[in-house]
């Protein structure tokens, strides 16, 4: 539920600051475009704050080890793999 409104780029936004933010410490802002009308702007924690709270807690989500365990999930990469035929006469 409360992912729920968040977009894919919203998630990963946080997701690149996170990772980022230790490299450029002066950092402000982010952009991230899925396309030229779908964008997020992420104004994130600086490095100190970081350093104090630790990650944001809507990746935690992404972190359970049980996330993607789900019978439908196995099913779905079954489905997706290539198969081999064979073809043609004995």
């Amino acid at each position: 539920g409360e992912l729920a409104w968040r977009s894919s780029t919203e998630l990963l936004s946080v997701y690149i600051w996170e990772r980022l933010i230790a490299y450029l410490p002066g950092m402000e802002e982010l952009e991230l475009y899925e396309t030229p009308q779908s964008w997020c702007r992420y104004r994130g924690p600086s490095l100190q704050a970081m350093r104090e709270r630790g990650s944001d807690t809507l990746l935690g989500y992404f972190q359970d080890p049980a996330l993607g365990t789900h019978a439908l999930r196995r099913l779905m990469r079954e489905l997706d793999r290539p198969r081999l035929y064979a073809v043609g006469g004995a």
